[in-house]
């Protein structure tokens, strides 16, 4: 069969599994995992068909191309008394496009894999001292690249690492103390992207009191290093970033659970300008963080996340050294019956960049929608389909795009 003709097939074939599982299913049983004296592990297989109408996420045209994704997941987990325990995650994955082998060296140029490893960690109990910890280490090559969607479309090999600790007392059931210190390193392979290549250092002290049955006040105050490795000296884009925020968390446990927060952020750059010797701008502004989940049935979740925060410019800090980036997300999951659900989310955002002399103000603005469902049968088989948007209208014409995602996920887990 032609290149041309396997979107195509793999079209067919998606909308072929959609009439399969739109038949009724068995119920899914209770996902049992392998156990070895006090350890637990579930395994999870996936292979994703997927169909992609832009997949260098270009300006001015399409590239639609299909994808074969192959992800494999392991979840470890050991329970020690009262609410302590240990869980290690290990997941894969290597996206191949129709056209290419991983036994050729269109492989090494266009394909994509990525490795990674979680771990969490809690010891403590309800009250006295506690420890959480938790950590992530990534060896990827996807084409995501980082928060600030740098060298967004192309193929990005890179190595991601954060940890963060937290030290916490709790004086009984009415208040708590907690002390975190986190660090995260990004370091690029590409040449052309060294000047990404980051270390960054956080310490913060909250304070949390109870309100209520699944209610705490919390106050918390944040500090930020970030340290770029590779730029030139007295030119960089290093700074210190401080944060001050108040609000309420909500327990799981009721119908409303997550948190919600607000307060106020600046940025102080240790060098006077950048590498065109452009000076550098100091920066302050509002920020917030809102994350809700409520039930208001045990067949429903409706999800509300909102973010605003400071985040480095996408531009090496030539014409812009930071933005204010809002988001807002919105998310409903239906169980129909036990291992069949619905899914559906719509997010929209924008950000404001802070121009350096002689830029002109920039915005951009995304929005995002997804919808689909997955089937859980009671042999552990599992079945996913989806359709995804994903649409940046950029102050930069040459940094917007539009990008289609049909997808159809043939898995298992146990």
């Amino acid at each position: 069969m032609s290149p041309s003709r396997r979107p195509r097939r793999l079209a067919l074939l998606v909308l072929a599994g959609l009439l399969v599982v739109a038949a009724p299913v068995q119920a899914a049983q209770t996902r049992r995992p392998i156990t070895w004296g006090a350890w637990k592990l579930w395994t999870e297989w996936s292979l994703d068909l997927q169909l992609r109408g832009n997949l260098h996420l270009a300006p001015t045209h399409d590239i639609t191309k299909a994808l074969y994704i192959l992800r494999p997941a392991l979840h470890l987990r050991r329970d020690f008394h009262q609410a302590s325990y240990l869980c290690l995650d290990y997941q894969a994955m290597v996206a191949v496009k129709e056209d290419s082998s991983p036994l050729v060296d269109n492989f090494a140029n266009d394909d994509w894999w990525s490795n990674s490893l979680g771990l969490s960690l809690r010891l403590g109990g309800f009250t006295g001292y506690y420890l959480r910890a938790e950590g992530v280490f990534q060896r990827t090559s996807d084409r995501r690249g980082s928060d600030n969607l740098f060298r967004l479309g192309l193929k990005t090999s890179r190595r991601f690492s954060r940890l963060r600790a937290v030290v916490g007392y709790g004086f009984g059931l009415a208040s708590r103390l907690e002390l975190g210190l986190g660090y995260g390193h990004r370091e690029y392979d590409a040449p052309e992207a060294d000047k990404q290549n980051q270390r960054s250092y956080q310490a913060g002290l909250t304070f949390l009191r109870r309100l209520g049955r699944g209610r705490w006040a919390l106050v918390q105050y944040r500090l930020e290093h970030r340290d770029y490795l590779d730029q030139d000296d007295f030119m960089q884009q290093d700074y210190l970033q401080h944060a001050i925020m108040a609000g309420v968390r909500f327990m799981p446990g009721g119908r409303l659970s997550g948190m919600a927060q607000v307060g106020v952020a600046w940025r102080h750059f240790r060098d006077p300008v950048n590498e065109a010797r452009v000076a550098l701008e100091n920066g302050a502004d509002w920020v917030a963080r809102v994350f809700l989940d409520f039930r208001p049935d045990q067949a429903t979740l409706l999800r509300l996340d909102f973010t605003r925060g400071l985040l480095t410019a996408p531009s090496c800090g030539l014409d812009y050294n930071y933005l204010t980036a809002n988001r807002l997300t919105a998310e409903l999951r239906r169980r129909l019956w036990p291992g069949v659900e619905l899914f559906a989310a719509v997010a929209v955002g924008r950000w404001d960049y802070n121009p350096l002399d002689p830029a002109a103000r920039g915005h951009d603005h995304f929005f995002e929608a997804g919808l689909g469902f997955s089937c859980q049968l009671a042999n552990g088989a599992l079945v996913r389909a989806s359709w995804g948007l994903d649409h940046r209208a950029a102050g930069d014409p040459g940094m917007s795009y539009c990008d289609q995602r049909y997808t159809l996920s043939l898995g298992w887990r146990r």
